[in-house]
């Protein structure tokens, strides 16, 4: 009784090189999936100075949920896969800001969102009523 398959066979030689490039799709295409977007941005007030440590918090309809807080300069980054989210900016001191289904797209790499809070606890800004003056010493 002959084998089914031998070593030498022709259908083998085929079969083998095609079985391993299958492979190596179904594990790209597996990576792919899996791809995540940088959603970035800038945290402002209302009159569009920068605010720092602005919470930033995205939560997806698949139940996924993912948090970073803006820097100094007021810029953040979020790492996100492609889903359908409900976006909150919140400070303390400032009224939230939500954004529902907000779409992160499986074909884009870098997404920008700037967003600005409106404060309720806010010190007014002092204006002066007159100019300043300069004082120029000089030694003589």
């Amino acid at each position: 009784m002959r084998p089914l398959f031998r070593l030498g066979d022709s259908f083998m030689m085929r079969f083998i090189p095609s079985l391993i490039l299958l492979l190596m799709c179904v594990v790209v295409a597996s990576a792919q999936s899996k791809a995540t977007v940088t959603l970035m941005g800038t945290a402002m007030d209302s009159i569009g100075s920068l605010i720092p440590d602005a919470k930033i918090k995205a939560r997806s309809i698949s139940g996924k949920t993912f948090e970073t807080r803006s820097v100094l300069d007021g810029t953040y980054r979020l790492e996100l896969t492609p889903d359908v989210y409900t976006l909150n900016f919140s400070k303390h001191g400032y009224e939230n800001l939500v954004i529902e289904r907000y779409q992160i797209a499986e074909h884009q790499k870098h997404m920008t969102l700037d967003f600005s809070l409106i404060c309720i606890d806010c010190e007014p800004l002092s204006v002066f009523s007159e100019p300043l003056k300069t004082v120029l010493h000089t030694d003589l």
